[in-house]
């Protein structure tokens, strides 16, 4: 609000004079001893303050007041307006110390060549919102938690005009909510707010103290964000501010989670992307600096990372008619998942046992659950897909592969024994899928010898290459080598 000091004391000096006589001999303003004439209306301040920040003449305006109208000093003294010069030359003496803070109900406007009756502040609030003038529950829910926090503790008048005390930040809330949406802000002054990231402390005595708090805030820009989830796997989400408000580039942003810094943007991209990791509910700000706002302004909001788990899937194969099966894993973000192959309620290998997502694996005759399941971080319930493998009878004869390791070397020896067999087949040595040497028949040796490149694990399979009287072209047997 504009403050003139020039008009201060002499409007002052009448209202004394005045307060021992019914009217003053001025022809536009009179002043009376405070009766119960008026009643406190934070939304008469809202108007005036509207009149001197935008409003240059009557015809600008919304609406017309009907003269006379009589409003009240926070001085505990009134004023009789006779006309729209007279309350202009009223609004631009006001002060902290000396403002008008209510009115006498009713009185009429001129809304739209019609003469519309105010009864109460319900009215005049109505008014105020047809003719889109923000109201105070707007101004300080554009400010409140950015611009501004409370100082606690302070006193509200509730809906129904009782007394409320507040303690804290979750106890306003819960009071603003209950409230409903028609409430609007009605304190209990002096009231003390912390501007400046809380580093200054303002106290505020009455309404007009607040839109002169408004004011001070406009020069900060009105802050939020919002996000969007890049990459379930990682919990990853992409933060992006929205700044309203703003004429001056921004000088940078800081970004807090969970009252900790964790990155500050500067002019090009604000925006940053965290991988969350864990699922849980953080609390994000963005303090952001800007030429007109040297000092900065702070908006936080509590944002909850729900936990992800990948849509797992497998597929699985006999191979030929043996009793090996390949088991091959599929689905979306593959290769960001852990997960753990299970056979029977046993866990036989995971993704880092098969980097490629497939294996093969020999059965027992028998009906066998072989599952994919995984638990972690983001996924912490777990989740698991399994399926049913009944495997017949009349298969070929069960086969094991020895090893034997020399010594303070990766270089194993295999051995396989066809001792069960009436028509040894030929087949392929293979590790890792990779064939590496053909064996086997009538003159094969059955042994395998390999020198591994490093520790890890390894799988090393026989796969026959031709069909027999016992297994056909295809079958399969298998065991895992880790090496430490």
């Amino acid at each position: 609000m504009i403050n003139k000091i020039k008009y201060r004391f002499f409007w002052l000096s009448i209202i004394i004079l005045t307060t021992f006589s019914c009217v003053s001999d001025d022809p536009i303003i009179s002043d009376n001893t405070l009766t119960s004439q008026t009643t406190l209306s934070p939304a008469i301040v809202t108007v005036f303050n509207k009149f001197l920040k935008d409003i240059n003449s009557e015809n600008q305006s919304c609406f017309a007041f009907n003269y006379p109208i009589t409003l009240g000093y926070n001085t505990n003294s009134i004023v009789t307006i006779n006309d729209y010069q007279g309350l202009t030359q009223v609004l631009e003496i006001q002060s902290s110390s000396l403002n008008i803070n209510s009115i006498t109900f009713p009185f009429t406007v001129v809304l739209n060549e019609n003469t519309i009756i105010i009864f109460n502040e319900n009215d005049l609030i109505s008014l105020i919102n047809q003719c889109q003038i923000n109201t105070i529950r707007t101004e300080f829910e554009n400010f409140f938690n950015q611009c501004f926090i409370f100082e606690y503790p302070i006193t509200l008048l509730d809906k129904d005009n009782n007394d409320f005390v507040i303690n804290s930040l979750e106890e306003f809330q819960s009071f603003y909510n209950i409230q409903g949406q028609d409430y609007q802000p009605n304190f209990k002054f002096p009231i003390t707010v912390l501007t400046d990231n809380g580093s200054t402390s303002r106290i505020i005595n009455s309404f007009y103290d607040f839109y002169d708090l408004i004011d001070y805030c406009t020069n900060c820009p009105s802050l939020s964000y919002n996000y969007t989830i890049t990459n379930p796997f990682t919990l990853s989400y992409h933060i992006t501010p929205i700044i309203e408000n703003n004429t001056q580039d921004v000088t940078f942003i800081t970004w807090l989670v969970d009252g900790t810094e964790l990155v500050t943007t500067t002019d090009g991209d604000l925006s940053f992307t965290i991988p969350w990791n864990v699922p849980g509910e953080y609390n994000i700000c963005q303090r952001t600096v800007t030429s007109d706002c040297p000092d900065g302004v702070e908006f936080c909001k509590r944002i909850v990372v729900d936990p992800f788990c990948a849509d797992l899937n497998f597929e699985y194969q006999q191979i030929s008619n043996s009793s090996t099966y390949n088991f091959t894993a599929n689905f979306e973000g593959i290769n960001q998942t852990d997960y753990n192959w299970v056979l029977d309620g046993e866990i036989i290998g995971n993704n880092e046992s098969y980097p490629e997502h497939s294996f093969n694996y020999q059965l027992t005759p028998g009906m066998h659950e072989v599952c994919i399941r995984s638990q972690t971080q983001i996924c912490p319930d777990g989740i698991e897909l399994c399926r049913q493998i009944e495997v017949p009878n009349n298969l070929c004869p069960s086969l094991g592969i020895g090893s034997e390791q020399i010594s303070g070397t990766y270089n194993y020896i295999f051995t396989v024994n066809f001792d069960l067999f009436q028509d040894p087949p030929f087949y392929q040595w293979y590790v890792n899928s990779i064939p590496i040497e053909s064996d086997g028949g009538p003159q094969g040796d059955n042994t395998f010898n390999y020198q591994f490149p490093s520790p890890g694990t390894y799988t090393v399979d026989i796969i026959t290459t031709q069909d027999t009287n016992e297994c056909s072209i295809g079958s399969a047997w298998g065991r895992i080598i880790n090496i430490q």
